[in-house]
């Protein structure tokens, strides 16, 4: 019921003069309280008022699954298409390690190429796609 107060909320936080028609079968979203997914995550259990709580099989490849056993899940969203329910869950991946840097690397930002590093790679302004940014002073 909160989560269902947080989405019309936040449709009238977006536009608040405009009447807002919610479709019958509009997705629904859960989190910690109102889903709990079932051992080796083959099943889910979710929330449903008023008829108390509904459980059912997840369908998904064996390595999605392994993803969502080995990793924290967060909310998740109820969704009907076509004919089907979806149930998208997002979950929480640590980040992975970043490795100590090794040794230095100078970049040389010159006129006729872009850059030059010390390893000896030189970097033209063909490759890049956006714009240099206007350095103070060079404005007219």
């Amino acid at each position: 019921m909160i989560d269902a107060i947080a989405k019309v909320t936040n449709a009238y936080t977006w536009e608040p003069n405009k009447f807002h028609r919610f479709k019958p079968h509009s997705s629904v979203r859960h989190d910690a309280r109102t889903m709990v997914l079932g051992h080796d995550c083959y099943a889910a259990s979710l929330t449903i008022c008023p008829k108390g709580r509904l459980t059912g099989q997840l369908q998904m490849s064996a390595r999605m699954r392994k993803q969502l056993c080995a990793d924290e899940p967060g909310s998740a969203e109820l969704v009907y298409r076509k004919g089907s329910f979806y149930l998208h869950i997002s979950i929480t991946i640590p980040a992975p390690g970043v490795p100590e840097p090794s040794g230095s690397l100078g970049v040389d930002l010159g006129v006729n190429r872009v850059a030059v590093t010390s390893n000896k790679k030189f970097h033209t302004a063909k490759k890049i796609r956006t714009r240099k940014p206007a350095t103070k002073g060079s404005e007219q």
